[in-house]
């Protein structure tokens, strides 16, 4: 024990010895970590797919009324179970006929799926190059439907049911031809109302275009009003001829607005109050029509075309649409819906009505930019694809 005691006494002085000539005593030293075992990382490979041809439940043929009218095909395909995952369509047109094909990628090999049945919907843009009145057949997978598209429209005298001659209370008189014409069934519709004037003589012609051929047009007769502004350089006491259409009217030119007795083929009067909003062809003024709604289309193409399908209002029988202006600006789309109003002192049948219209946006959008459009007082926005 005394040994034992003696060494650990002598320990203390050693190291003092060690250091006082300059050495330094050795650090203890610690066992290395045992390093942890690395787990074997095994990287599951994905699933091997293959192309098949989707099953198509519909397809249907859309046409935007645009000039020329563009045709869309709108395709929906099936998705069998939960292995399967559409992939692209391709489209192919030779003449008259239209292929497009509709491929589906689905899981090979020995795996378990789910029997849930999906379906997948796309917009095929077909484009504007067809001919009128010519048949279409369109083939996607094995679905096989066809399309006519409609004849060139040509021109019809309108027949006409009445012409009324008025003359505005100013000084000199102002006089407007009001006339009353038809529109045969729902093909037919009101192009442009021609006037000319030689001497005595004048001329109205009022056209309307109609699609001819094998359309099926609702057999609903209609009529429209249409005035149309004379002037004011008449002769007093001279008798007039006016020609609309195969209708024919005369009427005697009044000598001032004091002198304004009834003459002519028509009395009816109270139209001086809106002569300064008639223009110089007609009583009616442009308003901003009043917009229902507003979508935004996309079809599905490449590059994707987007469009706008507005239905506008029209508040009463004096109204009617006139045109559709666009314009756009960086990422600001403007679109303005006018309607066209009779003024003056006329009775309106208080039926609201709408018209819808499809405006082409065209291509030009970046992927991922938002864009604001405003049509009237209405504004949306979309972010491009």
């Amino acid at each position: 024990m005394r040994r034992r005691f003696l060494t650990l006494g002598l320990l203390p002085a050693l190291m003092l010895l060690a250091l006082a000539c300059g050495e330094e005593a050795p650090a203890p030293t610690s066992a290395p970590p045992t390093p942890s075992p690395t787990p074997h990382m095994v990287e599951t490979p994905a699933p091997e797919t293959t192309e098949v041809s989707a099953p198509i439940e519909n397809v249907a043929v859309n046409i935007a009324e645009s000039d020329p009218p563009q045709y869309f095909l709108e395709i929906t395909s099936g998705l069998p179970d939960a292995c399967h995952t559409f992939d692209r369509v391709e489209t192919e047109r030779s003449g008259t006929e239209i292929t497009v094909t509709v491929i589906n990628r689905v899981v090979t090999g020995d795996v378990m799926c789910a029997q849930v049945y999906g379906t997948e919907t796309n917009f095929v843009a077909l484009g504007t190059d067809f001919e009128p009145g010519t048949t279409y057949t369109v083939r996607v997978n094995d679905w096989e439907t066809s399309f006519t598209t409609a004849s060139a429209t040509v021109e019809a005298e309108a027949p006409i049911e009445d012409v009324v001659v008025n003359i505005a209370e100013s000084d000199p008189p102002q006089y407007f031809v009001e006339i009353t014409y038809g529109l045969p069934d729902a093909c037919h519709t009101l192009d442009r109302v021609e006037e000319e004037r030689s001497g005595r003589e004048i001329t109205v012609s009022v056209i309307n275009r109609v699609a001819p051929g094998e359309m099926g047009c609702a057999e609903i007769y209609k009529t429209e009003r249409h005035s149309v502004a004379l002037g004011s350089d008449f002769e007093p006491g001279v008798t007039y001829a006016v020609r609309v259409n195969g209708e024919t009217l005369t009427f005697t030119a009044e000598g001032g607005a004091a002198d304004s007795g009834a003459s002519g083929a028509g009395d009816d009067r109270g139209q001086g109050e809106g002569d300064e909003d008639r223009g110089g062809d007609s009583t009616t003024v442009e308003v901003a029509a009043p917009i229902e709604s507003v979508a935004v289309n996309i079809a599905e193409s490449d590059p994707p075309q987007y469009f706008l399908e507005i239905t506008s209002g029209l508040p009463d029988a004096c109204q009617m649409f006139d045109r559709v202006e666009t314009e756009r600006s960086g990422t600001e789309i403007t679109v303005t819906v006018i309607n066209r109003v009779v003024t003056g002192d006329v009775m309106c049948a208080q039926v609201y009505g709408t018209e819808t219209n499809s405006v082409a946006l065209g291509t030009d959008f970046d992927t991922g930019v938002t864009y604001t459009v405003r049509i009237n007082d209405e504004t949306l926005t979309f972010t491009a694809q």
